[in-house]
């Protein structure tokens, strides 16, 4: 009997250290991506950050970067033994904080960006409170004794004492709204598409394509996070049901994925802020600022439409040109020239489900 008992404790020990190493390599894959981007994009953000004109994206763009810098770079030092369990649990909840927070700037923009788009209040307020619930409802984790404890050699691990079944509504109250708020970002960019007659100009084009055009308008995006928040919920779900303890592995990388895909959105939005394009005026494809656009130049950034033909700004510094035939006559007549400026698992008590804390 006593020899069952020990074939069955071993194989529980088994079972764990496999999942804390899986774990830990999927944490340190997901660290190293996130890293990774911001090194690659650094001089992209030095020319529309650091060296532009400050507006409503830049707030976001380094809230964006610098929230997953630190929560990473904490992750990281958490794999190394700390004096007492009393000092890993004070780390654990900071860090935990650092993973609710990076929620916050998607769910900023998401809700400026529909505001500007729609030009409704109510509408944005909607989007930023759909995408703000995980904020809040991950913080109910504190209070199921969430602590921090030390096991060599994976270092200073989470620990709660929350069960399958608040897990599970946690989940589904973060990751609904949010697809929620993707839905209506989606709709509202094709609803801004429709109307700026661009759909009418990819039919008149052969140039373009409809990934083209989705690029442009950053429909794309919001695209991508929809399905990232869509398989975060299938597959934590799954998991959740298939054991006590579990969690998807593969959502540890929505956090950094989501991030790069904000950051790079905003760089495109910055890009296209920047650049300055002289069209002819009957080109359904041009996209003009309306000058009775009462949006505050701070965040009228943030509603710029996308287009991949145009050169990015951060490759030159001085401003882009392009001329149409009619245009090079009329200036060559004299005529006026005509410019637009174009305004972006969880821990139970047993420390082997670390990877979804954040849902």
């Amino acid at each position: 009997m006593s020899s069952d008992a020990d074939a069955s404790a071993a194989a529980a020990i088994v079972t764990l250290f496999n999942a804390l190493y899986a774990n830990t390599y999927c944490n340190v894959a997901a660290s190293v991506l996130f890293f990774y981007d911001a090194f690659i994009t650094f001089d992209r953000e030095v020319a529309c950050f650091w060296t532009a004109k400050w507006t409503g994206a830049s707030p976001l763009f380094f809230a964006n970067k610098w929230i997953l810098i630190l929560g990473y770079t904490m992750v990281l030092v958490g794999f190394a033994s700390f004096p007492s369990d009393h000092s890993c649990s004070i780390f654990q909840r900071a860090t935990f904080i650092f993973e609710v927070l990076q929620l916050a700037p998607g769910g900023v923009f998401s809700a400026l960006r529909a505001y500007i788009l729609s030009k409704n209040k109510l509408l944005g307020l909607l989007v930023l409170i759909l995408s703000l619930v995980p904020v809040g409802a991950n913080l109910v984790r504190y209070g199921y004794d969430f602590a921090g404890e030390n096991l060599p050699p994976f270092g200073c691990l989470r620990t709660d004492s929350t069960t399958v079944a608040i897990n599970l509504r946690v989940l589904l109250i973060s990751r609904i709204p949010l697809i929620i708020a993707d839905i209506l970002l989606i709709g509202i960019t094709w609803t801004k598409l429709s109307s700026r007659e661009a759909l009418q100009g990819l039919r008149q084009s052969k140039r373009l394509s409809l990934s083209d055009v989705l690029f442009r308008d950053g429909t794309v995006y919001f695209v991508v996070l929809f399905v990232m928040n869509v398989l975060h919920l299938v597959l934590s779900a799954t998991a959740l049901a298939a054991t006590d303890d579990g969690g998807s592995y593969v959502t540890i990388f929505t956090g950094p994925i989501t991030a790069i895909l904000i950051s790079r959105f905003l760089l495109q939005l910055q890009e296209a802020n920047r650049i300055v394009v002289r069209v002819n005026p009957d080109d359904p494809l041009h996209s003009l600022r309306d000058p009775y656009d009462s949006t505050p130049d701070f965040i009228a950034s943030l509603g710029a439409f996308i287009n991949p033909d145009l050169p990015p700004s951060w490759d030159e510094p001085s401003e882009w040109h392009v001329d149409s035939p009619s245009n090079q006559e009329e200036d060559s007549e004299g005529g006026v020239q005509t410019s637009e400026s174009s305004a972006g698992p969880s821990r139970s008590a047993s420390a082997a489900s670390e990877s979804s804390s954040t849902v």
